[in-house]
């Protein structure tokens, strides 16, 4: 689940995209506020309902959230020489091999055109992924070097 807010001021406009992850711990600090305005106020009662009603709600939220699948990105970055360069579908079906979705690829060629670069988002669903197929590309004669980084959490 992702909400989508729009925040406009005169000299941006930004695009911030709020997930169920996010959005808890900023109801639970809105909901102790509105408690303790109530517990001020001396409406202890309506205070009582509303704290049993907010950790009700945050514990079936915690649940719903925690079986929920989650999908891990990284970034991949593959470099070889240019004479002996993998094609695109050769590193995608190298990265689908171990469960990955590959997306966003870039092309590059550096050191004077001696060495051929690719880029590429990926995701996937279980975390070990990233080992099995840092050990892949590892093993991979033809590539030369490569990064994968975890992007996000």
């Amino acid at each position: 689940m992702t909400f989508i807010f729009f925040f406009n001021d005169t000299a941006t406009t930004e695009i911030y995209t709020l997930s169920l992850h996010d959005a808890l711990p900023i109801c639970s600090i809105w909901m102790t506020a509105s408690i303790g305005i109530l517990i001020g106020v001396g409406f202890y009662f309506a205070a009582a309902v509303a704290t049993l009603l907010t950790m009700g709600t945050l514990s079936l939220f915690r649940l719903i959230e925690s079986r929920l699948p989650a999908l891990y990105y990284g970034r991949v970055q593959v470099r070889m020489p240019s004479k002996a360069a993998l094609s695109e579908d050769e590193i995608s079906n190298i990265i689908c091999e171990y469960d990955f979705w590959p997306s966003d690829p870039s092309y590059h060629l550096t050191n004077d055109g001696k060495m051929y670069e690719f880029q590429m988002t990926v995701r996937t669903r279980n975390t070990n992924n990233f080992s099995k197929l840092a050990a892949a590309l590892a093993a991979n004669r033809s590539i030369r070097e490569f990064d994968l980084m975890r992007v996000g959490e």
